[in-house]
């Protein structure tokens, strides 16, 4: 209400008002981009835990076809050693 009387007053009421003004949208575009920063990096982030976790699949399942290779041949042994005791048991 004074400001409206003392144009000086409300000059500079006027200016801290543009200068605050400012600040906020300052801060605003600050915080804008700081969100986008951190999508980006997040993103990021994500895409390569991705494209490590789809290779540590692969890995997974190359290392459980080269188990069921080894014990398939764990299998055969052991028939063949089974077929071997049969025999060596009916030469005695």
């Amino acid at each position: 209400m004074i400001a409206k009387q003392d144009t000086d007053l409300l000059e500079a009421s006027e200016t801290l008002y543009m200068l605050n003004a400012d600040y906020i949208v300052r801060k605003q575009c600050e915080a804008r981009d700081d969100y986008y920063r951190l999508h980006n990096t997040i993103r990021k982030e994500f895409n390569e835990l991705l494209s490590e976790n789809q290779v540590l699949h692969s890995e997974k399942r190359l290392l459980h076809s080269q188990l069921e290779n080894l014990n398939t041949q764990i299998q055969e042994k052991d028939l063949l050693i089974a077929q071997l005791k049969s025999q060596l048991s009916e030469d005695r």
